[in-house]
């Protein structure tokens, strides 16, 4: 009963926290060619996380609750490590921006992002023309030929 009681305690509101500036964030930028498919998936620090039951399922649930957000994953290392979500998300629907501010909302702004890494993941050009053919030494080829039956008749007459 204790222990339920401190983690809500520890995922509560805490006054301090949101005065913060949101100047202190810091966004990175970054392209990856050579994917499968083309995407984009936001890496965010997250300062305030006790617990992964009760702070990561709010952060998960706040995210995946914004449009565009297609896959979110929490990453809790422990209260005092660097903790992150990492968030697939279609960038024509939504940006680093709402995702930092759902975050900050949650709890009467008891958490607080300082930093967010954008990877672009690219489909390669090569990749996009893909061939029919086999890759690899062993291609399959035809060994024989089919005889001619034309001059087995042509002998026989």
């Amino acid at each position: 009963m204790f222990v339920a009681a401190s983690l809500v305690a520890a995922c509560s509101s805490s006054p301090d926290a949101s005065t913060e500036k949101a100047e202190d964030l810091s966004v990175t930028y970054v392209e990856e060619v050579g994917a499968e498919s083309e995407k984009f998936v936001a890496s965010i620090s997250i300062d305030g996380m006790a617990c992964e039951m009760s702070c990561g399922s709010a952060i998960a649930s706040a995210l995946n609750g914004i449009e565009g957000v297609t896959d979110t994953d929490i990453e809790f290392n422990g209260a005092e490590d660097e903790n992150f979500a990492v968030v697939e998300f279609d960038s024509k629907l939504t940006g680093e921006k709402q995702m930092v501010e759902a975050i900050e909302k949650l709890a009467n702004g008891h958490y607080k992002v300082s930093k967010v890494k954008v990877t672009h993941f690219k489909v390669a050009e090569s990749a996009t023309e893909e061939k029919d053919e086999p890759i690899g030494s062993l291609t399959p080829k035809l060994d024989y030929e089919l005889p001619n039956f034309f001059s087995v008749f042509s002998r026989l007459f």
